[in-house]
């Protein structure tokens, strides 16, 4: 969806400006190829031979201009790296060498291309740490006319990145609750709207640690008008508020608040497994209550795309809690539950379990957008059901207001 392309579009952005990722140009090489240059060093030059080292990673580029026997010696060693023949890839014509292999500890990469009467060679290899930028790199590798690796401004990815901002500021401004951008007033009053009551009566909701820096991430209408916000009993501050994707970020400097959950790499899949974790009913059930579901349909009420649909159970005070899967990783924000009693007044029946989550995806939309961190999971080890809760209890905290 367009909301993913212009997630995708604005940290690609970020970290292509952070990284100083820039093509560099061979000029007697005849090549290019593209590095985070605020990040590398050179580490050694000499004829038309140079060296970088990654200033934080062990990632290494080394190009230069070589002769026939040397560049035969030079690809039989990176294909002799390979822990298995099956990893090895090879090219090899009258105007190209192309040698890739993969270990334990990481892969190596060299293209050779004969220009001028000798073998133009840029050799790249990292750890598994360095994975994307190695990637990115290799991929970059060229003999034509250097480009810029950001998209062109009046593009589609950067104008639906623009668009989604403009989007946010004006909810903002407006107050447009979340899943209703663009919606009529005729439609806004239509019946069977999510149930959004953030809590019981002492005004209490969830929220769950997004990074090391004491910053969690809960729901908009959870902290709404608040003259106080407490975290466990600790003092916290507002941070950012989005209606449209109805989503505040808090801080707690200084408060022990356990170990921050990951976001998915990846979007929830429909039927997908899931755990909650919240504070409903605070004061009548007893501390964190944790609840299994699925995700029942990737769209939420009428066919918002913000929300999906969960089947986990919901009840006033879980709004802002964390919605994770089956690798103990976060996928949405727990945010409202179907008003079941209005729907029995229309239909007759009761609708059961069907609840919403803000997804993920843009939720990391919104912490971006405002410059939060957060952090990403780096595999996917499925766990059991009690290692999950256990991740959960560890970040997920009870948040209160007052007015």
């Amino acid at each position: 969806m367009n909301s993913d392309a212009a997630f995708l579009t604005m940290t690609f952005v970020v970290d292509i400006d952070e990284g100083g990722w820039r093509p560099v140009v061979l000029d007697r090489l005849g090549m290019n190829v593209a590095m985070p240059t605020s990040l590398m060093t050179v580490t050694d030059q000499s004829g038309t031979s140079t060296a970088w080292k990654h200033n934080h990673k062990e990632l290494y580029v080394v190009t230069g201009r070589y002769s026939s026997d040397f560049l035969a010696k030079h690809h039989d060693f990176v294909e002799s790296n390979a822990s298995f023949r099956d990893e090895v890839y090879k090219v090899r014509d009258n105007t190209r060498w192309v040698t890739s292999s993969k270990n334990s500890k990481g892969s190596s990469y060299s293209r050779s291309e004969y220009i001028n009467g000798a073998w133009s060679t840029v050799f790249i290899t990292g750890d598994a740490r360095s994975e994307p930028e190695l990637g990115l790199m290799i991929s970059s590798i060229s003999t034509e006319r250097a480009t810029s690796l950001v998209p062109p401004t009046d593009g589609v990815l950067l104008r639906n990145a623009r668009l989604l901002l403009e989007e946010m500021k004006a909810s903002e401004n407006t107050g447009t609750g979340s899943g209703e951008v663009g919606v009529s007033e005729e439609r806004r009053r239509q019946p069977a709207a999510p149930n959004r009551e953030p809590s019981d009566a002492s005004g209490t909701g969830t929220g769950f640690l997004i990074n090391t820096e004491g910053v969690l991430l809960t729901n908009a209408h959870v902290v709404d008008g608040c003259s106080s916000i407490k975290v466990n009993g600790h003092q916290a501050n507002l941070l950012a508020s989005s209606n449209t994707f109805d989503l505040a970020a808090i801080s707690v400097p200084g408060a022990p608040l356990g170990e921050p959950l990951q976001f998915s790499t990846k979007s929830a899949g429909l039927n997908a497994d899931i755990t909650i974790a919240g504070y409903p009913l605070h004061g009548l059930l007893g501390g964190l209550n944790v609840g299994r579901g699925s995700i029942s349909a990737l769209k939420g009420l009428r066919g918002d795309e913000i929300n999906l649909q969960i089947s986990a159970p919901v009840q006033p005070g879980n709004s802002g809690g964390p919605a994770v899967d089956r690798f103990g990783n976060v996928v949405g924000v727990v945010v409202s539950k179907l008003d079941a009693v209005e729907i029995a007044d229309l239909t007759g029946d009761i609708a059961q379990n069907v609840n919403f989550a803000v997804r993920g995806d843009l939720a990391k939309v919104f912490l971006s957008s405002n410059g939060i961190a957060f952090l990403e999971a780096k595999g996917d080890d499925p766990m059991d059901g009690e290692a999950i809760a256990q991740r959960l209890q560890q970040a997920t905290h009870l948040v209160q207001c007052s007015g």
